[in-house]
């Protein structure tokens, strides 16, 4: 699906401190809150996705419909 796509990598975000981490402990404690916050914020993102996206629908003359249109490239 085209969500995936806009989805933070909580892997690479976790690396960035958890590497270096091995090294000097008091890192590890933001490897594991920056990755517990990517993977709630991608869930937060699906969900505004799902509720903004165009779903099937009649736009009636002279309507307005307002909505993300999700097109792959």
């Amino acid at each position: 699906m085209f969500l995936r796509q806009v989805h933070t990598s909580t892997i690479k975000r976790t690396g960035r401190y958890g590497l270096p981490g091995l090294f000097f402990w008091p890192l590890l404690v933001p490897a594991i809150v920056d990755g517990l916050g990517s993977e709630k914020a991608n869930e937060k993102l699906d969900a505004d996705f799902v509720q903004k996206s165009l779903h099937v629908q009649i736009v009636r003359p002279y309507s307005l419909v307002n909505g993300l249109i999700l097109v792959s490239y």
